[in-house]
């Protein structure tokens, strides 16, 4: 599965990202040109409906924020990844961004939907 490494390779490779504070993420992917708007950042594990794990009753501390920008961009990533993969909570209802499992999701597959992201922002 994907590791940090894979993150910052894949996230660094679109023209023009940049690493800094985004929510509190001392180390998110920020956009080019879009005033330092987040890209992807690390959610911090928190209690929220959705993001915890039912097995140990624990925040799932391997959850990534993916900034997509529109609705068939979000529809397209939920058709293409696991719903246990990629999916999203009550609390993004009015945006487009997507949790992933960085622990969950194929380097080649954290690549698609990063592109994927990159493509609904920049079309």
């Amino acid at each position: 599965m994907a590791t940090a490494e894979d993150l910052d390779r894949i996230a660094r490779s679109f023209a023009g990202v940049t690493v800094g504070t985004y929510w509190d993420d001392d180390h998110a992917y920020l956009l080019p040109g879009r005033g330092g708007r987040g890209f992807v950042m690390r959610r911090s594990p928190r209690r929220q409906e959705g993001v915890v794990d039912p097995e140990t009753d624990q925040p799932y501390a391997d959850l990534l924020v993916v900034g997509i920008a529109t609705g068939e961009a979000q529809r397209e990533a939920f058709a293409l990844f696991p719903a246990d993969v990629v999916f999203t909570i009550p609390h993004f209802a009015r945006s487009h961004s997507v949790l992933v499992h960085l622990d969950a999701i194929s380097p080649e597959h954290l690549e698609d939907l990063l592109d994927l992201c990159w493509r609904s922002k920049h079309p």
